[in-house]
């Protein structure tokens, strides 16, 4: 309920009450004015852009290291068509006896 409620509040425009990076889980109110967006320096833009990219691209990679990593220290076989089967029977179908 803590997720849905800080959302429904920033949404009501209570989200820089709770502080500045709260501020942006919402667009502003629809009875506040939009603002049009002025761009002195394009290029800062692009670089804005940029920097935002690659922190997204730095946490995808911090998370598929975390899965990669702790499949490692699981020890599990680190193959993707590893399947175990019950024991002793290797190489047969599930119910088939020899």
């Amino acid at each position: 309920m803590t997720i849905p409620g800080l959302l429904f509040f920033a949404a009501l425009g209570a989200g820089g009450f709770l502080g500045t990076w709260y501020g942006g889980l919402a667009a502003s109110p629809a009875w506040v004015p939009q603002a049009t967006p002025l761009v002195e320096n394009p290029a800062a833009a692009i670089a804005a852009r940029n920097a935002a990219l690659g922190a997204l691209t730095a946490v995808l990679l911090g998370l598929v290291g975390g899965v990669i990593g702790g499949w490692m220290g699981s020890g599990e076989r680190m193959t993707l068509n590893y399947v175990k089967r019950p024991y002793g029977h290797e190489g047969r179908a599930f119910g088939e006896m020899r």
